[in-house]
């Protein structure tokens, strides 16, 4: 899938749409309403290959979305709540025996119909029978009574009448990739990258790699770029200050996006510096030009 495409819709942060399935860009604003830690927590299942699996039999043989997700509770809880913010379901179901998720939409279209009704009037007029009439009831010993005619009036009545729609939307095995990708994107995010030991090492190769593989553990926590730190850069980091409440009302592809093109500028003006001292203007050429340092690549 060319992901390039969809780059118009996530830096104007409108919703993309996958072959009819809306995928919304929440904000910081509403993933700090869900709670930061849960919603990286839901969103981590799309960021998932196999080599994130344990002792499976066959990798050749198992798909990630027939195979795993669909046959753990956890995972498919996870994919549920992350499916019902991103792309505001009514209802998901995983029926019996099925390979499919539904995701069901309900439209509720209202229409308003305006028709002239008949309204009594309050000013009633008030006739008496003539004295013919009087002798009639009289002599027919019938009740004298009073014919009361009222004026009416037409007034405009409003009716709200509502049409409710029903649409669906299957994800299965043939497109959880596609939408894998646009959710990575969307969250700016990317697959989980697991370095697997190499097969038949000894035990003294093994024992160097495992050591080697928890510094470099050590590192990539002590050198880790929090989120608190990102927006600060966003915030403080270029020429001009960006107030936080307008970060905040970003997505994260957005506030991403922001960060690695300060961070790619100050980059290039610290460059430039050093390239007008030494006359070398490598650093500060082609590929590390400030024209390219603000391209939307990945």
């Amino acid at each position: 899938m060319e992901i390039e495409k969809y780059y118009l819709n996530l830096k104007t942060q409108k919703p993309i749409n996958y072959d009819g399935l809306i995928i919304y860009q929440p904000s910081f604003n509403e993933i700090m309403k869900y709670g930061l830690d849960f919603y990286n927590q839901i969103m981590l299942i799309y960021s998932l290959t196999l080599d994130c699996f344990d002792k499976l039999p066959d990798k050749e043989n198992i798909n990630i979305f027939d195979d795993l997700i669909l046959n753990d509770e956890y995972l498919l809880n996870c994919l549920s709540e992350s499916l019902y913010i991103l792309t505001k379901a009514d209802q998901i179901s995983l029926y019996k025996n099925s390979k499919n998720l539904e995701l069901k939409f309900i439209d509720v279209n209202k229409e308003y119909i305006t028709k002239k009704v008949v309204k009594p009037n309050d000013n009633t007029k008030i006739r008496y029978y003539s004295l013919f009439d009087w002798l009639y009831c009289k002599i027919t010993k019938r009740f004298f009574k009073k014919n009361i005619l009222e004026k009416l009036e037409y007034i405009d009545e409003t009716e709200e009448i509502i049409n409710k729609t029903e649409r669906t939307f299957i994800i299965n095995s043939s497109n959880f990739d596609d939408i894998s990708n646009i959710i990575l994107k969307i969250n700016g995010n990317k697959k989980a990258v697991i370095e697997k030991p190499p097969i038949n090492m000894s035990d003294r190769q093994k024992d160097i790699w495992e050591k080697l593989q928890e510094g470099r553990r050590r590192d990539a926590k002590k050198n880790e770029i929090h989120i608190y730190d990102i927006l600060n850069i966003c915030e403080f980091g270029g020429e001009y200050h960006l107030p936080i409440e307008t970060i905040c009302g970003w997505s994260l592809w957005r506030i991403m996006n922001c960060y690695k093109a300060r961070i790619g500028w100050k980059s290039y003006d610290d460059n430039l510096q050093i390239a007008l001292i030494s006359g070398d203007s490598k650093s500060i050429s082609g590929q590390n030009h400030w024209h390219q340092q603000l391209m939307i690549r990945e």
